[in-house]
């Protein structure tokens, strides 16, 4: 029961951890059973539809390695999730489950695959999470990441990006029915899904509207430290599940835990500082396109007030131009121009991060005072910027707020003759 018409066996293997455990491989793909084959599941994951014509499993590494009929060897890395269902069978009845993942290692390196693309896959580098959906569920399915302290690291969702920002789907064109979600959201299909974190805190903040360009460093958070951390599922607003795990230090690594724990540390001072950087650029960006756009309203006829309101604008926006000059190089619109423009200090606090990051050892005393230095200098900017917004900003408003211009400006009525 379970093989769809047509799906003529050609091997079946039981696995060697799990007696009654079996694995069938067919025209159409592989398939599992639970129960000693009274039932039968597919097993295709992104294998493609093609005939299998062996299956071997590697007991020690739990992987399942399976032989296509012209579509290359394919290797299931880990196998744990299936043995999680086959213990307590019970599982499949339940709304909607979470897995135990299996520890991680904290080493670098990552998968890269491409359609076209000549060679085999390595296998992803993060904690996989796997979580099992009786139905396709309707609420939001959320993930959230916690220390051994207790602090959320990060959340993700099925129904929003890494920035909270809703998923779209392009409806003016082709779109996969599946939106790419590897370590940016949560998948909420029905059966088994799996999430790749990516180990990393939250992202810096970003500058608005585009991206800023930057060329020693980037707004992308830091990696955790070794240690143990727990996965906590979320179904709408019941909570499904919180199931522990381990991340480990890369065994290569001569460098101690608290070492490796401060430097950790060091890249989210770096991280937050950055933040603070451009939450005052897109601040002041806002400020000026606010005071440009009202000014843009007033007509030939307001030339007195507009001359009144200049005796204020001019001076602010210079300062908040020179303000974003010190903070960010905003003259630059793609990567190659920072060959020719100088970096600004946005750039030169994530490129500490970067040092710090670069290899699993302490932080040396250079880069925090380097970073020290940065800091104080942006913080000067963004003191400058915080006085103008305490003294410019409400200035200007009260100019504005004096004329009281109406919100709806009406023609006079011509009268008839």
């Amino acid at each position: 029961d379970g093989l769809p018409d047509g799906a003529f066996c050609r091997v079946i293997r039981e696995d060697p951890n799990r007696r009654g455990l079996l694995y069938v491989g067919t025209e159409l793909g592989v398939f599992v059973s639970l129960n000693d084959g009274m039932n039968w599941l597919p097993l295709q994951g992104n294998l493609p539809l093609t005939p299998i014509h062996d299956l071997q499993i590697q007991a020690r590494e739990k992987d399942l390695c399976v032989a296509t009929h012209g579509r290359a060897f394919w290797i299931m890395d880990n196998l744990e999730p299936i043995y999680q269902l086959f213990d307590n069978q019970q599982l499949a009845d339940k709304k909607a489950h979470l897995l135990q993942p299996e520890s991680a290692w904290r080493v670098g390196g990552f998968a890269f695959n491409s359609p076209d693309m000549q060679m085999g896959e390595n296998a992803p580098n993060g904690v996989l999470v796997n979580y099992f959906l009786k139905e396709k569920p309707k609420e939001e399915v959320q993930l959230r990441f916690i220390s051994e302290r207790g602090d959320t690291i990060i959340s993700y969702s099925s129904t929003k990006d890494k920035k909270g920002k809703a998923l779209e789907v392009n409806k003016d064109f082709y779109q996969k029915e599946k939106i790419e979600r590897a370590g940016t959201a949560a998948a909420a299909e029905q059966g088994i899904n799996t999430f790749l974190w990516d180990m990393r805190y939250a992202d810096a903040t970003d500058t608005e509207g585009s991206p800023a360009m930057m060329w020693s460093g980037q707004v992308t958070g830091p990696k955790v430290a070794p240690g143990k951390y727990s996965v906590e599922m979320l179904v709408g607003k019941e909570i499904v599940g919180k199931q522990p795990f381990e991340i480990k230090k890369d065994p290569r690594a001569e460098v101690s835990d608290a070492a490796l724990a401060e430097n950790v540390n060091f890249q989210l001072k770096v991280r937050d500082k950055l933040s603070e950087t451009h939450k005052s650029v897109n601040e002041l960006r806002q400020i000026r396109k606010s005071i440009n756009d009202y000014m843009a309203t007033l007509e030939a006829k307001d030339s007195l007030f507009k001359k009144e309101l200049e005796v204020v604008s001019k001076p602010m926006l210079e300062q908040i131009q020179s303000v974003e000059d010190a903070l960010i190089q905003h003259k630059a619109k793609a990567f190659q121009d920072l060959l020719a423009l100088p970096i600004r200090l946005n750039d030169k606090i994530a490129g500490m991060a970067s040092v710090a990051s670069s290899a699993d050892t302490p932080v040396n005393a250079q880069t925090v005072e380097g970073f020290t230095e940065l800091a104080q200098q942006a913080d000067v900017q963004i003191v400058k910027l915080n006085k103008i917004i305490d003294n410019e900003v409400p200035k200007f408003n009260q100019i504005v707020e004096k004329r009281k211009t109406p919100a709806i400006s009406i023609k006079p009525k011509v009268a008839k003759p």
